[in-house]
């Protein structure tokens, strides 16, 4: 994957880990993308140009990925209620 792909994809990345389903999928790919191409461009590998691209890429995926891990914290919150609910409506009912 040459340099200016890599800005490119972490950019991309960056910006659909805020509304995909799966945010941390594609967040972490854009973190990594774009450090490894802010990397490339402090050694002369590649083009200053891209330095915006990749930095869109790394805030955006840090971004989307702390949404992602918030809702799945939210999700499995909700999961032990109505599984606790459930129980507590079992362990009172006419069966036990």
């Amino acid at each position: 994957m040459n340099s200016n792909s890599r800005a490119l994809w972490s950019c991309i990345l960056g910006v659909l880990s805020l509304f995909c389903v799966f945010n941390v999928l594609t967040g972490i790919p854009a973190v990594l993308l774009g450090f490894f191409e802010l990397s490339a461009i402090r050694n002369g590998k590649s083009l200053p140009q891209n330095r915006t691209l990749a930095t869109i890429g790394i805030v955006f995926g840090i971004l989307g990925s702390l949404v992602g891990i918030a809702f799945l914290i939210w999700l499995g919150s909700q999961a032990y209620l109505a599984v606790s609910d459930f129980f507590e409506g079992l362990m009172h009912s006419k069966w036990f």
